[in-house]
Formats: structure tokens, sequence, C-alpha cells
């Protein structure tokens, strides 16, 4: 890069990167959910409410994040580390995926 280039704001790579987790919670949720309607091979014996819980927890989470980042990100206006914010998001929302995924592990007996 140039020095006579201008680098793409803080606030600016902040935003782009929360539209970035807004796709991750939103695939995420999916597949959280797919998972969750994947039950025909043990429809007598799932813990369905477990099934259920995890399915419906993860969803709230994903979008408790994804506001508490846009909140942040309101309030830290122009910190040069804000971008760190989504990102942050991002990891926690992964790691509620594949905890979600592990609860319908359990659920669906594969455990």
């Amino acid at each position: 890069m140039s020095p006579t280039e201008e680098q793409p704001s803080p606030r600016l790579v902040a935003w782009i990167l929360w539209v970035g987790h807004i796709v991750l919670a939103g695939v995420a949720t999916f597949f959280v959910w797919f998972r969750a309607i994947s039950t025909p091979h043990c429809a007598p014996n799932c813990d369905f409410a477990l099934l259920y819980n995890s399915t419906i927890t993860f969803a709230w989470v994903a979008f408790t994040l994804v506001t508490a980042v846009a909140v942040a990100l309101v309030l830290a206006r122009s910190r040069p580390s804000q971008w760190m914010f989504p990102i942050a998001g991002m990891v926690l929302t992964l790691i509620g995926a594949l905890v979600a995924n592990y609860l319908s592990d359990i659920a669906l007996r594969f455990v």
C-alpha cells in the first residue's frame, strides 16, 4: 500500500465485521436448527426437551451477541481497537454453536 492511499477507518472495518457476524450467526443458527430436525432415527428415545432447549437457547444467545456487539460499536465511537468487538462476538457465536451441537448430540443419543 502506498503512503498516498487511505486506509479504511477502524469504524468502517468494525461495522463490516459486524455484518459478517450477522451472517455467521444466521448460518450457525440454521445449522443448529437443522440438527434439531434430524431426529427420525431415534424418535422414541430422543431427549426432545434438551434438543428444543439447546436450539432455542442458542438462537437467543446468537441474537443477544449480535445486539450486544452493535451496542458496543455505537458506544465505542472511534476507538482504533473496536474491530475486536465483532471478532469476539463471532468467536463466542461459534463456541455457542459447538456447545449447542454437542447438546444436540446428547439429546439424539449420539454421545
